[in-house]
C-alpha cells in the first residue's frame, strides 16, 4: 500500500474528486503491482474499487469515502493473521480454499486449523512437483500432480471440511 503519508497528502486536496482519484490510483497501482501472488483477492478488490466507481458515479464525495474504506481494507489484509503460512506463497491458497469451502461463512478455529494443515499439504505437494525437471512440459507429471492433490483434499480428515463433498460431487464425479 502507499506510504503512511499517503493519506495526509489526499486529504490535502481540496476538491472530493482529486481527492477520489488519488486514492483511486493508488488502489489499482498496489492490485496491478501485486495480482500474480493472490489472483483472487486481488480481483476481488478490483471489482470492488469498479462497484465503486459505478455504484457512485458523479458522487464524488462518496466515491473518495468508499475509496478510503477499500484503502484501509487493503492496509487491514496486509495486516491480516497469516496463521503461519506464508503471507505470499501460502495465503493465496488458504484464501482460495477458504473462499471455495466456507463461501462469506468465517470458518471456525478447528476448521481454521484445518484448513491451514490443508494448505500446508497441498503447497508442500505443489512445490515437490514443480520444481522437477520437465514439469510444464511433462503432461504425465502434471496428471500425477493432480491425482496426488485429489487424493490429499480427499483424505478423511478433510473430505467433511466446509463444502468440500459437494465441491468434488460436482467437479469431479460428473467427468
Amino acid at each position: 500500500m502507499p506510504d503512511p503519508d499517503f493519506q495526509k497528502d489526499a486529504q490535502t486536496r481540496n476538491r472530493p474528486k482529486t481527492q477520489a482519484a488519488e486514492i483511486e490510483h493508488a488502489i489499482r497501482h498496489h492490485i496491478t503491482v501485486n495480482y500474480d501472488e493472490d489472483p483472487e483477492l486481488f480481483a476481488s478488490l478490483a471489482s470492488e474499487l469498479e462497484r465503486i466507481l459505478q455504484g457512485f458515479a458523479g458522487n464524488w464525495e462518496l466515491i473518495a469515502r468508499e475509496m478510503e474504506k477499500l484503502r484501509q481494507k487493503l492496509v487491514a489484509i496486509e495486516q491480516q493473521e497469516t496463521h503461519g503460512l506464508d503471507r505470499k506463497r501460502q495465503m493465496p491458497i488458504f484464501r482460495t480454499l477458504s473462499a471455495e469451502l466456507f463461501g462469506d461463512t468465517k470458518p471456525d478455529e478447528d476448521q481454521t486449523g484445518q484448513l491451514v494443515n490443508l494448505t500446508q499439504l497441498l503447497f508442500l505437494a505443489i512445490q515437490t512437483e514443480i520444481r522437477q525437471a520437465g514439469f510444464w512440459s511433462a503432461s504425465p507429471k502434471q496428471k500425477r500432480l493432480q491425482g496426488e492433490l485429489q487424493t490429499i483434499l480427499l483424505r478423511p480428515e478433510y473430505v467433511r471440511l466446509g463444502a468440500m463433498m459437494d465441491k468434488y460431487s460436482s467437479r469431479w464425479v460428473s467427468t
